[in-house]
């Protein structure tokens, strides 16, 4: 059995006893998208095929401007507060 995207070949296979198959298709050069998969052994078959870019957040470096995020939030409450009691000594 052959594999395709469009007109590239992209993996084959032989099929068991059962008819029941398993391969890797390499689809490194698809961008992402919806791409149609072709098989050809005989008889043809298409079946739909999605490649998506998978993200990934290190959690070191979100916890990291959590923290930060935190300290300048609260200096800035407390620097408001000494400018506060400030003032009010100035007009006492």
């Amino acid at each position: 059995m052959e594999l395709s995207i469009g007109d590239a070949r992209v993996g084959s296979t032989v099929a068991g006893p059962d008819g029941a198959f398993r391969t890797s298709l390499a689809a490194a050069s698809a961008g992402v998208g919806r791409y149609e998969v072709s098989l050809r052994c005989g008889a043809s078959a298409v079946a739909p095929l999605d490649v998506v870019l998978v993200s990934r957040v290190d959690t070191g470096t979100s916890t990291l401007i959590v923290i930060v995020f935190a300290l300048l939030l609260g200096g800035g409450l407390f620097a408001r507060r000494v400018v506060s009691d400030a003032v009010d000594r100035r007009r006492s």
